[in-house]
C-alpha cells in the first residue's frame, strides 16, 4: 500500500511547519530564558566574590584598627608613666597642680610617638576630632589607673605590720 503523493506532500509540509514552530519557540523563548538564567547566575557569582573581597578587606581593617588601638594603649601608658615620674621628680608632694597642661602635654607626646600609619587608620575610622577625644580619654584612664594603683600600694604598705616603720 502506497501513500498518495498529496498526503506525503501534506505530511512533509506539516512536518516543516512543526519544525519551524519548534525552532521559533526555541529562539523566541528558550534562548532568552537561558540567557536570563545565565545573567542571574553571573550576578550571583559576582555578588559572592564581592562579599569575599569585602570580608577580606574588613578583616584587614579590623586587624589594623586593633593593632593601632593596642599601640595607642601602650603609648598612653608609657607617656603617662613618664609624666608621673617627671612630676614626682620636680614636685615633692606629688599633687597635680594644673591637670589640663599635663593632659595636653600627654596628648601631644602620644600623637608624636604613634606611627603615622596608626594615626592615619584612627583618623579614618574615628575622624580627627573623635580621635583627639579618644587620646584624651586614654590619658585620663591611664592616669586614673596609676592613681588607683598607687593608692592600692599605699594601702598595702600602711596595712601591713612589716611596713609600719615607713610612716
Amino acid at each position: 500500500m502506497e501513500i498518495p503523493a498529496e498526503i506525503t506532500e501534506l505530511l512533509s509540509m506539516f512536518g516543516k511547519e512543526i519544525l519551524s514552530t519548534i525552532l521559533y519557540l526555541i529562539t523566541a523563548f528558550v534562548i532568552p530564558y537561558g540567557m536570563f538564567l545565565l545573567k542571574q547566575w553571573y550576578k550571583l557569582k559576582r555578588a559572592e566574590l564581592q562579599a569575599r573581597i569585602n570580608k577580606i578587606e574588613n578583616e584587614e581593617v579590623r586587624e589594623n584598627l586593633n593593632d593601632s588601638l593596642l599601640r595607642l594603649d601602650n603609648t598612653a601608658d608609657t607617656v603617662v608613666s613618664e609624666l608621673e615620674q617627671t612630676l614626682k621628680k620636680y614636685n615633692s608632694n606629688g599633687k597635680v597642680e594644673n591637670a589640663d597642661i599635663l593632659k595636653s602635654e600627654a596628648v601631644t607626646r602620644i600623637r608624636n610617638r604613634l606611627p603615622s600609619r596608626a594615626i592615619e587608620i584612627m583618623n579614618r575610622m574615628y575622624g580627627e576630632k573623635s580621635f583627639g577625644k579618644l587620646i584624651a580619654s586614654k590619658v585620663e584612664q591611664k592616669a586614673g589607673d596609676q592613681k588607683r594603683e598607687r593608692l592600692k600600694l599605699g594601702f598595702v604598705r600602711r596595712a601591713s605590720p612589716r611596713y609600719r616603720d615607713w610612716e
